[in-house]
């Protein structure tokens, strides 16, 4: 297990520092998405499949003292071993109490996206689900549902522009980025690669949501709501 976690933790380092000092001031954002899509899911398959073969395992067999020239009253049964299992065990329950810890906040986070859906007006608007919400700010969205501040009006200015950035993100799958994330970080919450792809999906979403909103309204309408 401690190979797998040093052999993932090293190849997605590695991708990301590529990242950084490759592809990061890309714009073209699908592929900004797909290479950290694909370099998390190289990460997590890699060890599996190949590296524990190539840089882990020694395969010269430990040299044995013969049978007939150890003596018996050599042999002796020390603590040593439990010791260290019950280190092993030890650190294996701090890492799934960090770990539960984060699912149950992540799990609380949804269970309040549910919650402001029940308690919220609905509208349908291309076959999208619109949720107008008292007392949130903004708008953001959670796999096919948009919510909405009930303070954004359709006759507002701007009102399409921020419909279309929405649903950019629904129709771009980016709610399924972010579960994929969340979930990454929950389980290898040491890794500091986990939390920037975490900040750095996110940031992606938003230009390529700004990108497609552009493209399906006028600029003009666009650019109102960012003044």
């Amino acid at each position: 297990m401690s190979n797998y976690l040093i052999e993932l933790s090293a190849i997605h380092i590695v991708m990301l520092l590529g990242y950084w000092f490759l592809l990061r001031k890309e714009r073209q954002y699908a592929k900004l998405r797909f290479y950290l899509i694909s370099s998390t899911l190289l990460a997590l398959t890699i060890p599996v499949l190949k590296l524990p073969k190539v840089l882990f395992n020694n395969n010269e067999p430990p040299e044995a003292a013969p049978i007939e020239f150890m003596p018996l009253d050599a042999v002796t049964i020390t603590p040593a071993a439990d010791i260290s299992i019950r280190n092993d065990d030890v650190l294996i329950s701090i890492y799934a109490a960090i770990s539960l810890f984060f699912l149950i906040k992540f799990l609380s986070g949804v269970l309040y996206l549910l919650y402001l859906e029940r308690r919220s007006s609905h509208e349908k608007s291309d076959g999208l689900r619109i949720r107008k919400v008292r007392d949130i700010k903004g708008s953001f969205t959670f796999l096919n549902w948009i919510f909405l501040s009930d303070e954004i009006d359709k006759g507002q200015p701007g009102y399409d522009a921020i419909l279309q950035h929405e649903k950019a993100h629904v129709s771009l799958g980016h709610t399924y980025d972010l579960l994929f994330f969340e979930l990454f970080k929950i389980s290898f919450w040491w890794l500091p690669t986990a939390w920037f792809i975490n900040r750095e999906i996110r940031e992606i979403h938003e230009y390529q949501a700004d990108a497609y909103a552009l493209k399906s309204c006028s600029v003009d309408h666009f650019s109102s709501i960012l003044v």
